[in-house]
């Protein structure tokens, strides 16, 4: 059986920080040092060698058995990496107050135990943590002040719950919206029909409406304004989905005591959020100077260095478009490699947009095999079905490779059954059909001039349904229109050096 590497894995996502907290807690331990000396062989490997470590493993005395060993340092380094974390997380200070409260409501030390569910209500106010909020406001109910039963204030505590149970209940119709705008986009990607905008409209009247009527909390208008992003990025609107990125990052900014460890690293996720805005807006310097920005920010963990790389490959995909050659071919290279890698640790539908953007610049850089190869790794499996918007591009974009490589007599077949599907999937928009109809004429075409005449034509059409903006917005994900003119300058000089 291949030794498992989990071991050294781990010890090479840690930080430096990391690993001096993990020695500093080990030494201080009663007991055998000797795990911290396995610790240091593992972290000067390069590459993972088993014979190696077990070689030196010998001169420290360790036991015969490595699996086991290696198991036990394993389960202290974990120990020691979620501590050092709940060290400075809220959410573990909140939870050693809530449990400090009920110890002292025990020992019947009330004017400690008042002093303790007061700060614990204080921190969890200020840092918007209202699952622990409630929980606070459930044990202060257990005793009252006196001055608070003078008063006849008992039903504040009601008041207090109804109020936070309301900025949660806010909050997850935001959640419900986010998770609906997500998936719709996974389904369809930016929207191609008047329908499929109403439906994009309405939501976005009823993002408008709860930001007009909620209880305000910080969370609740960060959710609002990522609503807000997703809303027009679907829309196609880029330049308007930029404007709230933008001011998301302001806010997250403006708070950070609300954001700082939460589960997910909002303050990180409104930088991406925002490299991506711009990228898709074609502001390729300033998603480059945000990037680095984003990478001095971050901790260097594993999501931090995948988050940079992702980023990073984005970006490099839309520049390579106006690149040289040599670069268009070092990025190939190093991306196909990155996503084999990146199986199982990133979500399908980003390995599905960076192969699908990875095989949009090959088509465009005429490295038509290289299409080919990444279009079928989009189609085939069960990946497809998990992020269905890329199938009606990747099949519109098979069709064009053949027809660029001269595969006629499969393109006679390849037609009809692309226009089949798309029919079937409710995808064959305007310009699509356009084109499939276009192109299964132009395969009978003998002469260059007759192919110049008929994308011409095809290009007439394009633009005049182009002026729907809707129908416009295939150009997020295969800009035809850059192809047809393209193509017909291709042939007008293969033309001109005939007739020479």
């Amino acid at each position: 059986m291949k030794p498992t590497t989990d071991l050294f894995d781990l010890i090479k996502r840690m930080t430096a920080q990391e690993k001096r907290y993990f020695k500093l807690t080990a030494s201080l331990q009663s007991g055998d040092k000797k795990y911290i000396s396995l610790f240091n062989l593992i972290d000067k490997q390069e590459k993972y060698d088993e014979t190696i470590l077990k070689s030196k493993l010998k001169s420290h005395d360790f036991e015969s058995n490595i699996a086991q060993t290696k198991n036990y340092l394993y389960k202290l380094v974990i120990k020691s990496l979620i501590q050092f974390k709940s060290d400075s997380a809220i959410d573990s200070r909140l939870s050693n107050i809530y449990a400090r409260s009920k110890l002292l409501y025990d020992k019947a030390l009330f004017s400690q135990y008042f002093k303790s569910v007061s700060l614990g209500k204080k921190l969890a106010e200020e840092h918007e943590r209202f699952g622990f909020l409630i929980e606070f406001i459930e044990i202060e109910r257990m005793l009252t002040k006196k001055e608070d039963t003078v008063k006849r204030l008992k039903d504040r505590f009601y008041k207090e719950e109804h109020s936070v149970t309301e900025k949660i209940l806010c909050i997850n119709e935001y959640k419900k919206l986010i998770s609906e705008l997500i998936n719709m986009y996974r389904e369809t990607g930016i929207v191609r029909t008047d329908e499929m905008n109403k439906r994009v409209k309405k939501y976005i009247e009823i993002i408008e409406l709860m930001n007009e009527k909620q209880l305000k909390s910080v969370t609740a208008d960060e959710r609002f304004l990522f609503a807000m992003y997703l809303a027009l990025t679907l829309k196609g609107d880029f330049a308007g989905a930029l404007k709230f990125a933008e001011k998301r990052k302001v806010l997250v900014e403006k708070n950070e005591k609300v954001f700082t460890n939460s589960v997910v690293d909002v303050s990180k996720e409104v930088h991406l959020d925002l490299i991506t805005a711009h990228i898709r807006v074609g502001d390729l310097k300033i998603a480059n100077n945000k990037l680095t920005k984003f990478r001095n920010l971050s901790t260097r963990s594993g999501i931090d260095e995948i988050n940079t790389d992702l980023a990073f490959y984005s970006l490099k995909v839309e520049e390579a478009h106006t690149g040289s050659i040599e670069e268009y071919r070092s990025l190939l290279n190093d991306l196909i490699e990155y996503l084999e890698t990146m199986k199982g640790r990133v979500t399908i539908m980003t390995l599905n947009e960076l192969t699908f953007g990875l095989a949009v610049l090959s088509f465009f850089r005429k490295d038509f095999v290289n299409t080919l190869k990444l279009i079928d790794k989009l189609l085939k499996g069960s990946n497809i079905k998990l992020t269905p918007l890329f199938e009606s591009y990747s099949r519109m974009l098979l069709v064009l490779t053949h027809f660029e490589l001269g595969n006629y007599k499969l393109l006679s077949f390849l037609i009809p059954s692309t226009v089949k599907l798309l029919k079937k999937k409710h995808k064959l928009f305007g310009a699509e059909s356009l084109l499939l109809k276009h192109v299964k004429r132009m395969i009978r075409f003998k002469s260059s001039e007759d192919l110049i005449e008929q994308l011409t034509l095809l290009l007439t059409e394009l633009e005049n349904i182009n002026k729907n903006q809707l129908e416009k917005n295939y150009s997020a994900f295969i800009d035809y229109e850059s192809w047809i003119r393209s193509k017909i300058h291709e042939l007008h000089v293969t033309v001109n050096v005939c007739l020479r």
